[in-house]
């Protein structure tokens, strides 16, 4: 963008554009070394609720019925 401005010569072009990388880098570190602000469901919520073993036990069935179950591709 400064080049549309004025001329840049060689070396402050180089050190402009080494601070611009810096400054992505510092932020990239800073949004995402974060503990993510609070969206995940950590395991400290507490105990689950009373309906989620009558549905996980024929949800897993299901997965594992599904997953194991593989239809064969013919090619010609």
């Amino acid at each position: 963008m400064l080049h549309l401005v004025r001329a840049v010569d060689g070396a402050e072009d180089q050190a402009l554009f080494a601070g611009g990388a810096l400054a992505f880098a510092i932020g990239a570190f800073l949004v995402l070394g974060s503990d993510g602000g609070g969206f995940s469901r950590g395991r400290d919520d507490g105990p689950d609720p009373e309906w989620w073993p009558d549905f996980e036990r024929p949800f897993r069935a299901y997965v594992n019925d599904t997953s194991r179950r593989r239809e064969r591709v013919t090619t010609r």
